[in-house]
């Protein structure tokens, strides 16, 4: 089953996101059969970006949305989402110097 990472907020300004990735990107979820046929893909936590102001590796679980669903391997770790942001707060660069 395909992993999103939620992502919410905005990154601060003078940063923009580059690529968002996940590890593992696919979980094996099992459950009601009635529940998991209806299930597209899940979701991770909200990741807030307005929080971010360096490239970021996150942990997070994962949103089944469904009561009788779980992750097939229980013990699995989390998932990482890394988080690629590139730039530097606005008015840095005037500072520096």
């Amino acid at each position: 089953m395909p992993v999103r990472a939620d992502l919410g907020g905005e990154l601060p300004k003078g940063f923009r996101l580059v690529r968002v990735w996940l590890d593992p990107k696919e979980i094996a979820i099992v459950g009601a059969k009635s529940s998991v046929r209806n299930i597209r893909e899940v979701v991770t936590d909200r990741i807030d970006l307005s929080r971010l102001h360096e490239t970021s590796v996150l942990e997070s679980s994962v949103a089944l949305g469904y009561p009788h669903v779980w992750r097939k391997d229980p013990d699995a770790g989390p998932i990482r989402v890394n988080v690629e942001i590139e730039g530097q707060p606005e008015g840095a660069a005037a500072q520096g110097g």
